[in-house]
């Protein structure tokens, strides 16, 4: 029942095909994660979708939420339904144990308004851009088949950011496959990998992620690319920089839901750190307090009387800690920028 009252809502508000609704609402959606907002009648007039995800961080694999599918019916809008499910989201996430809830808006403008409940935005891609004379060099790679084995390794190799399972590879597969799209992976003799999920738009294939172990394997995964779609410019979407290169486009927002959880990994592998960090949370209060980094561990004392290093809101947090090396450098705190990328929603 839950599906179909989510379903009617979204098809209401999202423009998506019919094709790729039964697809999703029949093999990616659990009843589980479905928010509804219902009026005095007792019919749904909002909904939210919240997924679970691994988030690899310093480390550690710790558990992450995926917020998305976010939507008030056209009739009920303006009376903070999308708010109200929000922070019931945001709650319930810090009680089942989650550190970080992401998303992606569907919008530029909606970075502003997911901004009013604590996320920041902490994802970027490197965007770069070819045009259709562009050739790009083998670099001595051959087409293999596209595995999870590759793909994983390949996301866990950056080291930051959120982490597929299998089954939720085969739904990137099966929905890049529905909007017409290719995943196409090679090596080299070496057993150096790259693999791209792309898509045609027009006359430009946009490639929506791609992981390589090296400049020379993504440059051959892209003279495929090349070979399969002849005579169109290419867009591509790589991982950000943890470095100093600019111009970086924003993708997704990230949201600490539970501090403690987040900086338990930060002071492991970091067990020289000597930190002390106040945090101010207007929507989880259950989170203010002080958090210190001694000793390999991350604690939350009753009682507080030294130095406080940095004195923070929950959004700010997460945009120290999820920055470049740099911005790291001048708060004397490990920052790392992440990535996420090939969410479906």
């Amino acid at each position: 029942m839950k599906i179909k009252e989510f379903h009617d809502i979204y098809r209401r508000v999202f423009g998506d095909s019919e094709r790729w609704r039964r697809w999703f609402f029949s093999e990616v959606v659990d009843e589980s994660g479905i928010y509804l907002a219902r009026e005095a009648s007792g019919n749904a007039n909002g909904s939210l979708l919240m997924q679970p995800y691994t988030f690899l961080f310093h480390g550690a694999e710790i558990p992450a939420g995926y917020m998305s599918c976010v939507a008030t019916a056209p009739e009920a809008r303006g009376r903070g339904i999308a708010a109200g499910l929000i922070r019931q989201a945001l709650s319930d996430a810090r009680r089942d144990g989650q550190a970080l809830c992401t998303l992606v808006p569907a919008a530029p403008h909606l970075f502003y308004f997911y901004a009013r409940f604590g996320f920041s935005a902490v994802f970027y891609v490197n965007r770069e851009r070819y045009t259709a004379l562009h050739r790009f060099d083998p670099c001595g790679c051959s087409a293999v088949m596209p595995d999870y084995d590759l793909f994983s390794r390949l996301e866990r190799d950056f080291g930051c950011g959120v982490l597929h399972s299998r089954e939720q590879f085969d739904h990137i597969v099966a929905d890049n496959s529905i909007d017409g799209g290719s995943v196409i992976a090679v090596r080299d003799a070496d057993g150096a990998g790259a693999i791209v999920f792309a898509v045609e738009d027009d006359n430009i294939v946009r490639v929506k992620c791609l992981l390589a172990d090296n400049a020379a394997t993504a440059e051959g995964v892209l003279a495929e690319l090349r070979a399969a779609a002849e005579g169109k410019a290419v867009t591509v979407s790589l991982p950000p920089l943890s470095g100093e290169k600019r111009f970086l486009r924003p993708y997704g927002m990230g949201r600490v839901v539970n501090p403690l959880a987040i900086l338990s990994p930060v002071a492991s592998s970091h067990p020289e750190l000597r930190y002390a960090i106040r945090v101010t949370d207007p929507i989880l209060p259950e989170n203010n307090g002080v958090y210190t980094l001694r000793d390999g561990e991350c604690r939350r004392p009753d009682a507080f009387g030294g130095h406080i290093d940095l004195d923070v809101t929950i959004d700010i947090l997460a945009s120290a800690l999820f920055s470049s090396e740099a911005v790291g450098r001048v708060l004397e705190l490990p920052a790392r920028r992440p990535y996420m990328a090939l969410m479906l929603d």
